[in-house]
Order: C-alpha cells, then structure tokens, then sequence
C-alpha cells in the first residue's frame, strides 16, 4: 500500500469519525483546515479546537526544520473557519 494515495473523501470521513468517537474524552482536537473542518463540527460540546497553521513535515531544502506556513490561510482566515462550538 506504500505510495498509494488515500481519496480525500476518505480521510475527511475518518477524521470525522475520530473527532466524534473521542472528543467527549479529550479537552481538544488539533486538526489541519485543508480536511480537518468537517471533523471540527463533530466534535464533542466543550472539546476545544486547535487547527493547524503549518504544513505537516519540514522543506528540507533549508537547514534548521522550519515549518512550512499553509498556502492561502491565514490566523483571521482560520478564526473566520472555526466552527464554534
């Protein structure tokens, strides 16, 4: 299964699933906004929401793995994102 790629529907649909199945036992979830959204509106009342600001791994092109900031968002655009809840 190396290499091959998961469909975006699918990894939505299990980050749904988690946010809902164990969010009543957690004081937040940290999920990326690109497909983490959907899963943010699942989660329990109370659970807090941390969505993330910056790409997953580190550009190796440049030394001292510094995070990658997500194309096109920004804190206000995450803020405005964020279902409350």
């Amino acid at each position: 299964m190396e290499g091959e790629q998961v469909p975006t529907e699918q990894l939505e649909q299990f980050k749904e699933a988690v946010s809902r199945v164990l969010t009543p036992y957690a004081s937040a979830i940290l999920l990326d906004p690109e497909i983490g959204l959907g899963a943010a509106r699942q989660r329990a009342k109370g659970a807090g929401l941390l969505l993330a600001y910056e790409q997953s791994g580190y550009d190796k092109s440049v030394a001292g793995r510094l995070p990658r900031i997500l194309k096109d968002w920004s804190a206000q655009k995450l803020v405005a994102a964020a279902p409350m809840g």
